[in-house]
């Protein structure tokens, strides 16, 4: 059994707070993804070199996600309540 790379890791990790916070499954999760790469979504902050914040509306909910433009994915799905930049710690 080989090692679980960073990318499917990642994707494991962003399906399963998908699921958590926005009662959402993997066929969601790549549709967001599609959205952000064809640009429906709103930059909100950069992160880091490869991580960026963006707010998407899926389903006419917002939704703010960390995305990895480095795998084209997404990393995370931020809590719904508050203000995302203040969870980023």
């Amino acid at each position: 059994m080989g090692k679980t790379s960073k990318a499917e890791t990642q994707h494991r990790h962003a399906c399963r707070r998908a699921m958590e916070r926005f009662d959402l499954f993997e066929k969601d999760v790549f549709a967001i993804e599609a959205m952000i790469r064809s640009g429906d979504s709103t930059v909100v902050e950069r992160q880091s070199h490869r991580v960026v914040i963006h707010a998407v509306i899926y389903e006419d909910v917002t939704m703010h996600v960390a995305y990895d433009g480095l795998r084209s994915q997404i990393a995370t799905f931020l809590y719904p309540e508050g203000n995302p930049l203040d969870m980023l710690g």
